[in-house]
């Protein structure tokens, strides 16, 4: 009986010990698997499932620097039409003895991805200088701008160019310049500065530029030439097509207009275009201090701004004429189809204007400003010349504000306003005032 009962006990220890195995065992498969997908999910969010056909590192040692790197092998002719990848392995200032002293140049027919890697990309200039910008995508290449760690930064550009009247250069941007195509999905485009338009990035006429993640902010333009109304877009100047999808654009500035993004038809057959998906526009102060599309500029300028979602938040701005979210001028085009424009106090000045200009509302919402003494959307066309103007409202809501005395929507003179769909209510003052010469048409529900 002694050694049946030893046997026994021997088995149930034997089968506590297999348990506890298979438990640890799950145990660290659970949590590897955690691991793997949370690594995945990071990969993913970097894009760097990417498969490349190079890749390269950028520090000093065995008896190369990072410009001879960049230079000899990144920039060889053996990697045009390659997918490169590039990963910035220390700080950078491209400026001083023996480094490049110019900006990082993506030359056509090159598709580079570089990875800050939590790592500063940066100039060191002690005045603006002609090509002063950090980083220049030359038309036909491809440049993405990803950032492993999270703390990388793309910063010290002081972008000081000729007069605009006799050169287009002047829109070089202080950070970086894109006449090609430009992704960005991480990193801190931040504190550059330009002395004409685009203080963080700009978008040439042949550029295309995508924002999935990252910061563009504390960008400054027209630093030296404040009388230049080219002088605009203190985080991003548009006169190509830019995409937000996600990431952050704040805490820009420019004495001129479009605080956050600038939109300018330079090229007369490529009207510019920002389509917003996600991501925020917040804090930025000019004329029109997150979005202005055109306005103040003379001219049929064609340019349309298209919001799908994202929100737009607590813009200044520092004209009466411009609204401090958003800013439509003349002959351009406002299409809202959702998102939420929220957060803006202002004493005189709109949340939104339209002024020679279009604004169709299908979605979104405008919703939780505080306005004093006007109204949160204002509509108003020059009698001379004759220019139009218009608001339609199928759907979405301008609700929740706070107005004194004005109105939420305010159609004045020449003005046709469409009233098919939405809401447009609880706004502390009036709903839609409208002026004299003014066509209301009302349809729908």
């Amino acid at each position: 009986m002694k050694k049946l009962y030893l046997k026994n006990t021997l088995i149930a220890i034997m089968a506590m010990l297999a348990a506890l195995c298979l438990a640890a065992g799950a145990i660290l498969f659970v949590q590897t698997e955690s691991r793997l997908s949370a690594n995945n999910n990071r990969v993913q969010a970097m894009g760097a499932m990417q498969s490349y056909d190079e890749t390269y590192t950028l520090k000093d040692g065995d008896g190369k620097t990072k410009k001879d790197i960049w230079s000899n092998e990144v920039l060889s002719a053996n990697n045009v039409n390659k997918k490169i990848l590039v990963i910035l392995g220390e700080d950078w200032c491209l400026d001083g003895s023996g480094q490049l002293n110019s900006s990082l140049m993506v030359p056509a027919n090159y598709d580079i991805t570089l990875d800050l890697n939590g790592k500063i990309l940066s100039r060191n200039l002690s005045s603006f200088v002609a090509g002063g910008n950090v980083i220049s995508v030359i038309a036909s290449s491809t440049f993405t701008l990803n950032d492993s760690v999270g703390t990388g930064k793309v910063t010290g550009g002081k972008n000081g160019t000729p007069n605009p009247t006799t050169s287009s250069s002047e829109y070089s941007g202080g950070g970086i310049c894109v006449f090609g195509n430009f992704i960005m999905n991480g990193g801190n485009v931040t504190a550059n500065q330009s002395t004409f338009g685009g203080g963080n990035l700009l978008v040439a006429y042949t550029g295309v530029a995508v924002m999935n993640g990252g910061k563009i902010t504390n960008g400054v333009a027209g630093v030296s030439a404040p009388n230049n109304p080219r002088s605009s877009g203190g985080g991003v100047f548009v006169y190509g097509t830019f995409t937000l999808n996600g990431g952050e654009i704040s805490g820009n500035s420019t004495q001129h207009f479009g605080g956050g993004i600038f939109l300018f038809k330079l090229n007369i057959s490529c009207p510019a275009i920002f389509i917003m998906n996600g991501g925020t526009i917040s804090g930025n102060t000019g004329k029109g201090g997150g979005v202005n599309c055109g306005a103040g500029m003379n001219g049929n300028d064609n340019d349309k701004f298209i919001m799908n979602g994202g929100i737009i938040s607590g813009n200044t701005s520092i004209s009466v004429s411009h609204g401090a979210a958003i800013a439509a001028g003349v002959g351009t085009e406002f299409v809202m189809n959702g998102g939420l424009v929220t957060a803006h106090t202002t004493n005189g000045v709109p949340v939104v204007t339209v002024e020679n200009s279009h604004m169709t509302m299908n979605g979104g919402e405008i919703s939780g400003n505080t306005v004093a003494s006007h109204a949160i959307v204002y509509t108003v066309a020059s009698a001379t010349p004759n220019f139009t103007t218009s608001f339609t409202i199928s759907g979405g809501s301008v609700v929740n504000n706070s107005v004194s005395n004005y109105s939420g929507v305010a159609l004045t003179k020449n003005v046709t306003g469409t009233f098919i769909g939405g809401e447009i209510a609880n706004n502390s003052g009036y709903g839609v005032t409208r002026d004299t010469n003014v066509t209301v048409n009302v349809g729908g529900s």
